[in-house]
């Protein structure tokens, strides 16, 4: 538990298209609230009357900048530059949630000797870093140059990739080599806990607890039991802001399936027989294997619903 929030300031990145704040949004600002002054920042002008839902929050701001997630927490870094500030976090609006108490989470993190951290880590070697959708920081890397200019030097880039290069990655990275010490409430995962099923048996276990929107809107990785999500969360809320965000009353995506099997006749150095999702080629695969080598084999582009995706989002 953060023992006052004077000090302790949350830095929210939004972004949506028609200016408007969704529900869940304003249920995440809610909980934060409890524990941190927030400073929100739209990139780019939202409803008046969504503005009112959120007056509890210390300061709101809207520029349009077009920088994603990290322009905002530049804009509202700025904001503080002249605030007595011991803790900083950064979010974004690409997760919904926390769906536990935040001083669980906070409380479990308190003792580890970390300069700043997250829900979870990801990437190996040069590309390990934390997961920017929570990142909390301490005052010895908010104070630093590298963190001071490292926010001072955000601009636009080409695409999300970029982004996550430079500066999600970037910015783990920087801090690492300039002496800070790291960790993750839930652990280190080589690949994006979000883009497998370990997030849906996580999240149901309690154990994660946030969800990535995407994942909710779209289902582009194809999880096969994100109709558990959404049986397990208010169905009713979340059909309405699915509809908005894809001008689409479609709804199949929650209940995907692909076949994937696998099959060993006799021993697995005589026949195999699977068939499996790639993920990262986006193709479905099905093959047979005798004595080690393939007897045939067959590939088949995933159509993927992710161009149905039409969130105003930037964020990743």
């Amino acid at each position: 538990m953060i023992k006052s929030k004077k000090k302790n300031y949350l830095i929210f990145a939004f972004y949506d298209r028609m200016g408007i704040l969704d529900f869940h949004v304003i249920e995440s600002l809610k909980k934060y609230s409890s524990q941190f002054s927030i400073i929100f920042v739209s990139d780019g002008k939202i409803k008046s009357k969504d503005k009112k839902k959120i007056d509890f929050v210390e300061k709101i701001i809207t520029k349009e900048h077009k920088e994603m997630d990290f322009g905002s927490w530049k804009l509202g870094l700025n904001f503080l530059k002249n605030k007595k500030v011991e803790n900083i976090l950064l979010v974004n609006d690409s997760t919904i949630g926390p769906f536990v108490d935040i001083r669980k989470i906070f409380d479990s993190m308190r003792n580890k000797k970390v300069d700043f951290w997250g829900i979870t880590s990801a990437g190996t070697e040069s590309e390990f870093h934390i997961q920017s959708y929570f990142l909390y920081l301490k005052k010895k890397c908010i104070k630093s140059k590298f963190f001071i200019n490292f926010f001072l030097n955000i601009k636009k880039q080409k695409s999300k990739a970029d982004l996550v290069k430079k500066y999600e990655i970037g910015l783990t990275q920087g801090l690492i080599s300039n002496g800070m010490k790291t960790g993750s409430y839930l652990g280190h995962f080589d690949k994006d806990i979000h883009s497998n099923e370990n997030c849906i048996n996580l999240f149901l276990e309690n154990k994660l607890p946030f969800f990535k929107v995407k994942n909710f809107v779209s289902n582009p990785y194809r999880l096969k039991n994100m109709y558990k999500i959404f049986e397990k969360l208010n169905k009713k809320k979340y059909l309405g802001y699915i509809e908005r965000i894809n001008n689409s009353k479609n709804f199949k995506h929650l209940y995907y399936k692909v076949p994937q099997f696998k099959k060993i006749l006799i021993s697995k150095k005589f026949i195999i027989i699977r068939s499996k999702i790639v993920y990262e080629n986006r193709i479905w695969r099905f093959y047979v294997k005798f004595l080690g080598i393939y007897i045939f084999f067959f590939l088949m582009p995933l159509i993927s619903n992710k161009n149905t995706y039409k969130s105003d989002s930037n964020y990743h």
